[in-house]
């Protein structure tokens, strides 16, 4: 515990310490700035250097993981996201080659160690792992779609994800040490990220963070006695960007918009759309998270007679909620003015309606 405690407080220091030095430098070599976009909702430049800071931060755990395959494979797997994220950051990769990266990232951490076990069937093992890792990454890629949101989220997950791994027989090694000092690092840069955001995390640290989480929560759940059945506890822990993500997909294929671009038609701008404020609606997913996170722990922990019917109930509301904010008129636009001090998006022409017919229970505004 007290290694647990040490790792956490150490990675949130060093992030918190490391995003102001980094956007020092970044901001003299002119590297790293995130510009106002049509397809963004920020409208002012903020530089990405949120996925630096906890990279570094997160360096530290390379002696916790000598000796450790676990958490040695974890890590190997988010550097190499990392990586993917950083080049994307700094010249944009077409959607093909940046999927056919990160399928190489999630094929090196599954090369490096053994296969975790899920059906028990090498093969179907590999393929699920396969699609677990590029899924969470690319979910938490997708929530980095407004201020605080991606790294509050990761940080109930990983902390979440956490109590449930100690309260289980999976509980041993170095993934518990890992995933508090990933919750340090979130939580400490959540300081410069919260609205209005001083500084983004970019796509090397979302990816840095859903490839950590996803890398994880697998291998603790293969170390259970019946890893199987602990797929429900890893879909609870990480149902707000599991849903954000499949509503994205399905909306916009079904308005004949491709899945791979940007675009403000997620959970979090959908629930603006209704007049909430951003931080109203970042909180109010947190909330969502909070209450998938103590549901999957108390799977782990407690017999299924009375954990069953928590886990019904909350997937119930969880899918209403989406489909219902699913049904909100989102309007597209062709351009962002730029106008300081707010990183929420500023009103210019309507170009395209919403990908859904219903309409928001208020007047929308161009989103």
């Amino acid at each position: 515990m007290v290694s647990v405690l040490a790792s956490g407080t150490l990675s949130f220091v060093l992030t918190a310490a490391l995003v102001p030095l980094i956007r020092v430098v970044a901001r003299r070599m002119g590297w790293l700035l995130a510009r106002p976009a049509s397809d963004r909702w920020h409208r002012r430049p903020v530089y990405k250097v949120g996925g630096l800071a906890m990279c570094a931060a997160l360096v530290p755990l390379l002696w916790s993981a000598s000796g450790d395959s676990e958490l040695t494979c974890v890590l190997l797997l988010a550097s190499l996201m990392f990586g993917v994220g950083l080049v994307d950051d700094c010249r944009p990769l077409h959607p093909v080659i940046k999927f056919g990266a990160q399928l190489g990232a999630a094929s090196a951490f599954l090369a490096a160690g053994p296969i975790p076990s899920i059906a028990g069937i090498p093969w179907i093992d590999a393929g699920l792992s396969l699609c677990w890792i590029v899924l969470i990454t690319n979910a938490f890629n997708l929530l980095d779609n407004i201020d605080g949101l991606s790294a509050g989220i990761a940080t109930i997950a990983s902390g979440c994800a956490l109590a449930s791994t100690l309260g289980s027989s999976a509980g041993a090694g170095g993934l518990v040490v890992g995933l508090a000092a990933l919750a340090g690092a979130a939580t400490a840069f959540l300081i410069y990220n919260w609205q209005p955001a001083s500084a983004f995390m970019g796509d090397s640290g979302s990816h840095l963070l859903g490839s950590f989480i996803a890398g994880a929560t697998l291998l603790s759940a293969s170390q259970a006695s019946e890893p199987l059945r602990q797929w429900p506890v890893l879909v609870l822990l990480l149902a707000v960007p599991i849903a954000d993500t499949s509503l994205v997909i399905v909306t916009r294929l079904r308005a004949g918009v491709s899945p791979f671009i940007g675009g403000r038609d997620h959970i979090s701008h959908r629930l603006v759309a209704l007049g909430w404020s951003e931080r109203s609606s970042v909180a109010t997913l947190y909330g969502f998270a909070m209450a998938g996170g103590l549901v999957a722990c108390a799977v782990a922990w407690l017999p299924p007679a009375v954990a069953s019917p928590a886990a019904i109930v909350f997937t119930l509301v969880a899918i209403a909620a989406t489909c219902y904010s699913g049904r909100v008129r989102i309007a597209r636009r062709t351009a962002t003015a730029e106008s300081p001090g707010t990183s929420a998006p500023a009103p210019s022409a309507e170009t395209t309606v919403a990908s859904s017919r219903a309409t928001a229970a208020r007047p929308n505004p161009i989103l």
